[in-house]
């Protein structure tokens, strides 16, 4: 994929060493591959995503994790949301089938599904209205069933919110480890 460094596979991950890049790949206006291409994404500096940066509506199915380049292995990074203040909140289905939906908002990703993300240090600030019946600093939600693996994560983004559900990480967290 153009115009990251690596090939999106263990040990050889995609890089990510700006927020303009971040946005590119995770951000509202994103190619699908990239969000739900089950590839492996690694964070190799501290970045702030840019002010415009909104959370795809697509699930994010893959591997995020902030690296080490010169050692090739995990490295805790820091991801600085910034003041956000205007996020979209979006209907998903919350299970795999789609049969039961509800609304979410999230700093960094509205909603993950089958995704590993791991060692990243979470800055910001994140405010919301009544526009959603989840919302979350870093994630809005995981999607029913998928069981996605969230580790090594150190939240420090402020959330204010009027909506129904509220986390510092997530704002709902249905199964996973």
């Amino acid at each position: 994929i153009e115009p990251f460094a690596g090939s999106g596979i263990d040990g050889d991950p995609f890089i990510i060493d700006t927020g303009a890049k971040f946005d590119a790949i995770f951000g509202a206006n994103a190619d699908s591959d990239f969000i739900e291409g089950n590839h492996v994404w690694a964070v190799t500096q501290d970045i702030t995503l840019p002010a415009s940066y909104r959370p795809s509506q697509l699930v994010f199915k893959g591997t995020l994790t902030g690296w080490d380049l010169g050692t090739s292995s995990a490295k805790k990074v820091k991801i600085d949301i910034g003041n956000a203040t205007e996020r979209t909140a979006y209907t998903y289905a919350t299970n795999a089938s789609g049969s039961s939906q509800n609304t979410v908002v999230g700093g960094v990703f509205n909603t993950i599904g089958v995704a590993t993300v791991s060692d990243l240090e979470l800055h910001g600030s994140l405010t919301i209205g009544n526009i959603a019946a989840f919302a979350g600093g870093f994630i809005g939600s995981t999607r029913g069933g998928d069981k996605p693996v969230v580790k090594n994560i150190d939240n420090y983004i402020t959330v204010n919110s009027e909506c129904t559900y509220t986390g510092g990480i997530f704002g709902h967290f249905y199964r996973g480890t």
